[in-house]
């Protein structure tokens, strides 16, 4: 005999799904907050497929044991996950919400759904989801409306926590004060740690501060240091996989870092990227603030949030999916065959698209959407896939290794962290600047050492404060040059052009301050060298050859950094400002090969070639 059983219910919200999807879909904090017990792996099986997890309850629950499918989602609209069980009350359990736009608002739609095991498991499920359960779930809607119309940092309830010893708060945050000499965000950090759930704590990511309390993101991470510095936090760097971007490790110490490790979900070994698949969060120091972190849900898509969809397409079906995609670039594939949609998202793109994945495509192709794209998913390979919509634009989640360890400030307050002697690491997609100045020697000549000395360090700060703003950072000064780094080359530009008009605005009347830079786009590798961290390779090699190509005011860049589309829509913002020609050059040390690069100049006059 079946006992199937079904619940569906149905609230309003007064935030819009794009502001409720990263509350909702953190599932783990979703879950604890639905009253469910925390879980853990059962690992009874040897043939669980890829992407299922063996779980069961911790404690006296594990009489529950299921195998639970891979969460699908269409970020910011729905979600849901099915668990098969193998033993304990339910036979079944699909769990699902829906988020669509409502008057003002949102409509949130939950459904639980499935199959008791026995009669005497379909009364317990029937107390399970009972009026106070639904009163329940309407009261979490409600809160994380409260959340989302705050100011304040992404606080739940004030649960009570763990202290080895009771910490002064307003010490703490004086003495933070007097460091960073910064009272809002240091008040905002203090306040953080006093009053968050112990989720909240275990990984605090700036990029979420940032964007939460609406500052830049270089001015909240000179705080996190800081406050590291008071041992008021603890730095914190996960290791993720970087094929499936899953955080598979966490080490307190970057000489911790091993050449490659095993990642659970793709069942294979990979090598660590030193660019793209080490990040910074942080975590209160213990004597700080003791968490008790317990896990309720495994896989969570709050933990990949730069995936906008994970969706099953059956064979020969047609899967309508309707996703929000913010302007950038994305990546569609399935993990079954070797085709990739590449996705330029942009507002007047592509309002209806159908994407085939099947066999016999292995190249990429290339599609224009808008942001808020109606897609037909058709499925001709046969089998089951796994379609996946991922942004590419990592530097929206994360800040990277290569990122933080190149900051002065991270420099000289965590001089230890480096890697371990003669290690290496790869460094893909990253971008590389030289800038320098155009005839600094007359000003030597002409205004003294002294002088000269003065406007070359006060050129340095302007350029390493308006580099750290566009998620760059200077990695060295080699005299009056220097050398930085950035996620992608619209960053460097941005920065450069940026620099240029604050030169070109505060000028001293006894000197022009004017630069020429240089820009490549390519892989390196990440070394221990003087006692930091430094870049080589051929990427560096060749930026550092197109800086001696450039006039004054100018920058030459490859062709492989100008084929960035956020870069050509910077550029045609900016195409009364910044003019644009074609060469090719022979750079020194490779005179057998002309390279193809751009000349942007920035200064309105005619261009002036050192070729």
């Amino acid at each position: 005999m079946e006992y199937p059983f079904s619940y569906r219910w149905q609230f309003i919200s007064k935030s819009v799904p794009e502001q409720l999807w990263p509350l909702l879909s953190d599932t783990n904090r979703l879950f604890k907050d639905m009253g469910q017990l925390p879980v853990q792996h059962a690992s009874i099986s040897h043939n669980v497929p890829k992407g299922h997890k063996e779980l069961t309850y911790e404690q006296i629950h594990k009489t529950d044991i299921w195998e639970e499918e891979p969460y699908e989602w269409e970020a910011p609209f729905h979600l849901k996950v099915r668990r098969n069980y193998k033993s304990g009350t339910y036979k079944s359990l699909l769990f699902s919400f829906d988020i669509a736009q409502h008057t003002n608002g949102s409509k949130v739609t939950f459904r639980f759904s499935g199959e008791a095991k026995n009669f005497s498991s379909s009364l317990r499920i029937k107390r399970n989801f009972s009026s106070s359960f639904k009163r329940r779930l309407n009261k979490i809607v409600h809160f994380y409306d409260s959340i989302i119309s705050s100011s304040e940092t992404n606080v739940f309830k004030k649960h009570p926590f763990r202290l080895i010893k009771k910490p002064n708060w307003n010490h703490l945050k004086n003495d933070l004060i007097q460091l960073s000499s910064d009272s809002s965000l240091s008040g905002k950090l203090i306040k953080l740690l006093r009053q968050s759930d112990d989720l909240d704590l275990e990984a605090i990511n700036p990029i979420f501060l940032a964007k939460k309390w609406n500052e830049p993101l270089y001015k909240v991470l000179d705080v996190l240091f800081f406050a590291t510095n008071l041992k008021i936090l603890n730095l914190q760097w996960q290791v993720a996989c970087t094929t499936c971007r899953q955080t598979q490790k966490n080490i307190r110490k970057i000489s911790e870092i091993t050449d490659s490790l095993y990642c659970s979900y793709c069942k294979k070994e990979f090598e660590l990227d030193f660019h793209n698949s080490i990040n910074l969060v942080f975590q209160p120091h213990p004597l700080v603030r003791k968490l008790d972190v317990k896990e309720y849900c495994k896989s969570s898509p709050a933990q990949r949030s730069h995936v906008k969809l994970h969706q099953y397409v059956y064979p020969g079906q047609k899967r309508f999916v309707k996703v929000h995609l913010d302007p950038g670039n994305y990546k569609i594939y399935c993990e079954q065959t070797d085709s990739t949609v590449l996705a330029t998202v942009q507002n007047d793109g592509l309002e209806n698209a159908t994407l085939t994945f099947n066999n016999r495509d292995s190249q990429d192709q290339h599609v224009t959407l808008s942001t808020d794209p109606n897609l037909v998913i058709h499925n001709q390979t046969g089998e089951r896939i796994f379609v996946i919509i991922e942004d590419l634009d990592l530097k929206k989640y994360s800040v990277s290794a290569s990122e933080i360890t190149s900051q002065q400030l991270f420099r000289n307050l965590f001089p230890n962290e480096l890697l371990q002697n003669e290690q290496q690491f790869k460094c893909e997609d990253m971008t590389v600047m030289f800038t320098d100045l155009t005839d600094s020697s007359s000003m030597y000549s002409n205004n003294g050492d002294e002088f000269a000395t003065g406007q070359v360090i006060d050129h340095f700060e302007v350029l390493r404060k308006i580099i750290s703003e566009e998620r760059g950072a200077i990695v060295k000064t080699i005299g009056d040059a220097t050398m930085s780094i950035f996620q992608e080359p619209v960053d460097a530009v941005r920065a450069f052009h940026r620099a240029q008009q604050h030169f070109k605005e505060a000028q001293n009347s006894d000197y022009k301050i004017q630069l020429k830079g240089g820009i490549h786009y390519g892989n390196g590798i990440a070394v221990t060298l003087n006692n930091r961290i430094d870049f080589f390779g051929k990427t560096i090699n060749i930026a550092s050859r197109l800086v001696e190509n450039a006039g004054s005011e100018q920058l030459v860049i490859s062709s492989d950094a100008y084929k960035n589309r956020n870069l050509e829509l910077f550029l045609n913002a900016y195409k009364d400002e910044i003019r644009v020609k074609h060469f090719d050059v022979t750079l020194k040390g490779a005179e057998e090969k002309t390279f193809e690069a751009r000349c942007l100049s920035m200064n309105n006059s005619s261009l002036r070639l050192v070729v």
